[in-house]
């Protein structure tokens, strides 16, 4: 069986830690071999203090400035030493033998990632990893909205994306794409932009059930940021996904036909914000596209139609 680092990103997640490293702890069995890291992103509550005081197997690596999310955790990622890493944030739950069945899915090479099922306690247990894919509204969409209309199945089954929250990634595939993009910085679209990158390369995204965890949604991030914030990076990174990932020239005309120009001629300040922010990036957008294409297994046509593939099979059809 394949061996597993554990990578945790904490930023001022005292409590959080405090509520769920004992659970998670508890959970993990004797027989897997695996690791814990938690990358503390410069917090300045007592976090670190907690961790090597009452969990000193806890590896710890304290970050003496704040990076963004896929920064942060590229570095974590760098320090493991196991075959598989398990991004969870400090906000997830576990319970118990919810490893084993992730670990499963790598024996079929072609597997890039997997993602548990991954509950909202604070949002009537609404399931946020059974992500569907399609280009939409002139982007790269990735949505766990399907699971709020129809009976998921109770099988595991290919996904357009693993859940940012908790997901098991091959450490060599992750590695050999690049890890997060710093790019987008400071966060959001992470996990979309690098799911993407790996179903191009022709790998697999798995959604688990057998494996379940709990999020306590907007417990990290949402504490610490403003609306505002929040949706210029957002929407930035959405056209840099776009800008570095798509090929296609019908699809790139969409994006600036139904993205582009009606932000553009929307009178709002944020949304120009975040345009031309992504537009003072292109010097590294010209970069990206060309390790892309490089590597380019699938095309985005390809890609797309696989994704609707996969929501017609939940709908039933």
């Amino acid at each position: 069986m394949k061996q597993v680092s554990i990578i945790i990103l904490n930023f001022n997640g005292l409590e959080l830690l405090k509520n769920n490293l004992p659970i998670l702890v508890n959970c993990l069995k004797p027989n897997i071999s695996l690791e814990i890291i938690i990358v503390d992103n410069n917090s300045s509550d007592s976090s670190v203090k907690f961790i090597k005081e009452d969990f000193p197997q806890i590896r710890v690596l304290e970050l003496k400035e704040n990076h963004s999310f896929g920064e942060a955790l590229n570095l974590a990622a760098k320090e493991a030493k196991n075959d598989l890493l398990l991004f969870l944030n400090n906000d997830v739950e576990v319970s118990a033998d919810f490893i084993k069945p992730l670990i499963e899915h790598f024996k079929d090479n072609r597997v890039f990632g997997v993602t548990p099922k991954v509950l909202r306690p604070t949002q009537g247990m609404i399931n946020e990893s059974v992500i569907t894919g399609a280009f939409k509204g002139g982007v790269i969409s990735a949505e766990f909205s399907i699971s709020q209309t129809r009976k998921i199945p109770d099988y595991a089954f290919e996904t357009f994306s693993v859940c940012g929250a908790a997901m098991m990634i091959d450490k060599k595939k992750f590695t050999e794409i690049g890890g997060f993009d710093k790019m987008l910085r400071p966060f959001y679209y992470e996990e979309t932009d690098l799911s993407y990158r790996a179903l191009k390369h022709g790998w697999k995204i798995f959604y688990e059930p057998a494996s379940v965890v709990y999020h306590q949604h907007n417990q990290s991030i949402g504490k610490y940021l403003k609306k505002s914030t929040a949706l210029w990076s957002y929407r930035k990174n959405q056209y840099l996904t776009v800008w570095k990932n798509i090929t296609d020239p019908w699809l790139m005309a969409r994006h600036i036909i139904e993205m582009v120009i009606p932000k553009l001629l929307t009178p709002n300040l944020i949304e120009w914000k975040a345009l031309f922010s992504a537009l003072i990036q292109i010097p590294e957008i010209i970069t990206r596209r060309k390790e892309q294409k490089r590597h380019c297994v699938l095309s985005d046509k390809e890609i797309f139609r696989l994704a609707s593939d996969q929501i017609n099979k939940i709908r039933g059809r």
